[in-house]
Formats: C-alpha cells, structure tokens, sequence
C-alpha cells in the first residue's frame, strides 16, 4: 500500500531555493549544508520540484570582499531569473545575520516580492536584541521582513526576540527547528545504547569538538577546561572534526602544556570517517559564545552522545539540562571543567542523557517530522 508522503502529485510546486548543497572548495562545511540537503532528500521532493541556487561560502578564511561581491551579483541575477520563471511559484531563502548574508539574501526577497512569489526566509543563526544596535543591519532584516510571506525561527527564543524588535509581524514569524537525516546515526546509537550495560575495557573518555575552530565556538574555553581535568588526573582525551583561524593557535597552546598526545586534529571529515569519530566519542562538548540551534549537536545528539554545551542561543530549546546535557554559561572554563567532569566520571549518567537526546532528537528534530510544515509555508496550503 502506498503511504500518502509517497506518493506523487500530479504538477508538482516549484520553488527556487538559496542555500548551502556542497562542501567548499577546501572540504569544509557548515551545519547549513546538512539542513539544506536533508530537506531537499526528504519526502518533500515528491511535492516541490526545488530551483537550487547554491550560497555556500567557498573558504575560511573567505575570499577576498570584490570576490565575494561578484559572487553575490552572480547568485543574485540567477535568483532574479529563476523568480520570474511563471512556472516557479515560491522561494525558500537561508541567511545568516552576517551583513554581507543579509544584503545579498534580502535582496533576493525584495525580487521576490516584485515578482509577486511566495517569500519564506529562513534565519539560520543566533537572533538577538544587539541586531537594533546596527542600523544597517535592522534595516535589512526590516527590508527582508516585509517582503517575506513567513519567517523561519529555529527557536521559540529567536521567535520572541525577532517578535520583540518588529513586534508588526509577529503572525508571520514560525518556529520550525532545526532538523538533520537522522537514519545515518540511529544505528550509531543503538550500539551505543546496546553496550551501556555491558563491561568495558578501561580507556579514555574521548571528548568530541565538532565545527569551525573559532573564538566564537569558546574553543580556548575548552581548552583551559580541558587542561584543568588532566591536571586533575582525569584520563580524557579529545577530538576536533573541523578547522578553522585558531586551529594553529590551539595546537599551540596543547603543544605548551604537552597534551599533544590526548588531542587530535581531523580537518572537516565527513561519510564514513566522520561517524567513526563520532561512534567513539563519548561526550559533545560547545561551549559557544553564540548560536543559533547548531546542527554539531543534533548529529552527536542522534548518535546517542551526552552534550556539554553553552546556554546561548537556541541551545536551550534543544539540550534539556539534566535530562540530555549539562549546560553551562559561555566562557567559563571553570563552570565548563565541573560539567565535564560530572558526566567524565559516570558512564551511566552519559548513557542516560544519550539516550534522553537521540529520543528527543528523533522525535522533534528529524526531518522526517518537520518537513510537512516547511511545505506548508512555501505552498500556503497543507501538503497532506
């Protein structure tokens, strides 16, 4: 018997969708990517044929600006092409509030709106009340706001927040959280929950960075938390999945204080080499200045791994502290050092709150569970 999200429509509604499809040219890649390729993987593909056009920064540091200026007119002309296609009836717009985001993107809302489409964007970083500090850039979010039909928040915080400060538009603003494919880590995680009563050979407890390798990510926050348990006489030792301006820095300061050997480096790794590193950590640690609902932690979540993490942005809405992490204040390193040391030193409490997070993960953040309601906006109509 076919299932109703299987079947296939007749006209299907065509959308021109501005986001992040593949890595950059130097292999990283950012939690974007994964929202933008789950989604278009998923069951809303049988509903909406999508018109990519692809944002994805292509290095970090970036380019130089009259590239990225290039760029932007380039991406900008083709969505301003593909919109007034009568054929394409919507268009789905990721940004980040960075200035150089919000101008290319919400200029792509104003062409939107001039060609009389469907307008849905979707704001894919911390929101805050500092953005009305910066008039250039409320006046673009302003700008973007009201040619937009509906506005994405990934958190009931980011909500209030964008409600607070353009409190007009309230009704178009939804929370729809952040999601991830969920099926390529529940194995992960079935594993993970099969062995946690079982025996297990004594060795240490691997920690788990995942991201750019940034102040902003409180990378030296972890470093001194992490340096403080081994002078404690934990046995720990720690993982980094990504790069980034202070990975040099940061090899440094382990170099200085002779933990090269508890520390490991691995670039941007992703497929199979990416959930090898995952499956053998046992604790996902972001300890962020700033954040929006961080894909690094959905995936380590899904996996089954115990968070330590920051409580900023919209990490709240995602890691219930207690039940599936710690969460702790951002740039703390003390605070950051007790957390850690709480789950380091109970394997049960870390197979506990794994197993409260890939629950909650499952049920709330799958794509699988979320992608009806994106279809809705961009459509107007529910799609089942």
């Amino acid at each position: 018997m076919t299932k109703e999200s299987d079947r296939q429509p007749s006209a299907k509604h065509k959308c021109v969708f501005v986001g992040s499809f593949q890595p950059a040219k130097d292999g990283t890649v950012g939690g974007q990517l994964f929202a933008c390729r789950s989604l278009i993987d998923s069951p809303i593909s049988n509903f909406i044929e999508f018109v990519l056009i692809d944002s994805t920064q292509r290095s970090l540091p970036p380019p130089s600006l009259p590239t990225r200026f290039l760029l932007a007119v380039q991406r900008t002309l083709r969505f301003s092409i593909a919109i007034a296609d009568p054929s394409v009836k919507s268009s789905l717009i990721f940004s980040s509030f960075r200035f150089f985001s919000l101008a290319e993107k919400m200029t792509m809302a104003l062409f939107g709106r001039f060609a009389r489409k469907r307008v849905v964007i979707s704001f894919r970083s911390e929101i805050t009340n500092q953005i009305s500090g910066y008039v250039y850039i409320y006046f673009l979010v302003r700008m973007g706001i009201a040619c937009a039909d509906n506005v994405i928040c990934q958190s009931h915080e980011a909500k209030s927040t964008l409600a607070t400060l353009f409190p007009t538009i309230k009704s178009k603003i939804k929370v729809i959280p952040n999601w991830i494919g969920t099926s390529v880590y529940s194995s992960i995680a079935e594993r993970r929950m099969s062995l946690g009563c079982q025996p297990t050979p004594r060795r240490a407890v691997r920690l788990l960075f995942l991201g750019w390798i940034e102040r902003f990510k409180g990378v030296y926050t972890l470093a001194e938390a992490f340096r403080s348990l081994v002078l404690e006489g934990h046995d720990i030792a720690i993982d980094f999945v990504g790069s980034g301006s202070q990975t040099e820095g940061l090899s440094e300061f382990f170099r200085q204080n002779q933990l090269t050997t508890r520390v490991v480096f691995h670039g941007w790794l992703s497929g199979q080499d990416k959930l090898n590193v995952v499956e053998q950590a046992d604790i996902i640690v972001l300890p962020s200045l700033s954040e929006g609902m961080p894909n690094a932690l959905l995936e380590a979540m899904a996996a089954g791994l115990p968070v330590v993490a920051s409580s900023v942005g919209g990490i709240p809405d995602l890691v219930k502290d207690g039940y599936s992490g710690v969460l702790v204040s951002p740039n703390d390193p003390i605070a950051l050092a007790s957390a850690l040391k709480r789950l380091v030193e109970s394997r049960d409490l870390r197979i506990s709150f794994g197993l409260n997070g890939y629950r909650d993960v499952e049920n709330h953040h799958s794509v699988n569970s979320v992608w009806p309601a994106v279809a809705e906006l961009l459509t107007g109509a529910p799609t089942l």
